[in-house]
């Protein structure tokens, strides 16, 4: 990353992370206080805080926003890092949207804060009505709501998936809240600014997640 000053005028925290079992996608997060500051960085200060990326990068994917609720950081600083992304319609009536919002808050203020290996959680909804799905056709999209969760090991998520798949846990079928697509991703993340011990070789595709602040 280009060097500069961008601590006062550029997003109040950075993680990156690689998928686990997929090291060649790496997804990047970070926090804002809205997106006319994300927008108004990205005019000004990003292309010299990202010139040097596609040395390394080959192409990104998404870039998108989430308003989020929960210990949002903490998620991300654990040892493993789960997103649950729940797919819908851009046009998801309201009743059903707050449907789904009732069913995710749930699962993760009930279901999940008292699971062994679980140290911190986070919900919300995606701002755009565009998201691209997850390995899907290529104009497949829809909004989204996100369920985070930070693990303490891979074998922790294993373990507490036996009992349920992550769409029995969350309650969300297609039948009850119009889901179209769910997808599951591990990450293992680390804050941007301690630097890290990457593998050098094929240069990895990216998708970033721009978050607001708890």
């Amino acid at each position: 990353m280009g060097k500069g000053d961008y601590t006062s005028r550029g997003p109040h925290w950075v993680f990156w992370g690689v998928e686990i079992g997929a090291p060649e996608k790496l997804w990047a997060f970070m926090g804002w206080d809205c997106v006319e500051d994300h927008e108004k960085f990205a005019k000004t200060l990003a292309p010299e805080a990202v010139k040097d990326l596609p040395s390394v990068l080959s192409h990104g994917e998404f870039t998108k926003h989430f308003d989020l609720e929960g210990s949002g950081k903490l998620v991300y600083k654990s040892p493993v890092t789960e997103l649950i992304l729940a797919y819908f319609r851009s046009d998801l009536p309201l009743e059903q949207k707050s449907a789904a919002t009732a069913l995710v808050e749930g699962f993760v203020v009930k279901g999940l804060r008292e699971t062994p290996g679980v140290e911190g959680t986070g919900f919300g909804w995606g701002l755009e009505d565009d998201f691209p799905v997850l390995d899907g056709d290529k104009d497949q999209k829809g909004c989204v709501l996100v369920a985070l969760v930070g693990w303490s090991s891979v074998e922790a998520c294993v373990e507490a998936r036996k009992s349920k798949l992550p769409e029995e846990s969350l309650g969300l079928t297609q039948e009850v809240v119009g889901v179209i697509a769910l997808k599951s991703v591990l990450l293992r993340c680390r804050n941007i600014s301690k630097g890290g011990d990457g593998e050098h070789g094929r240069r990895p595709a990216y998708r970033t997640s721009a978050t607001f602040d708890e």
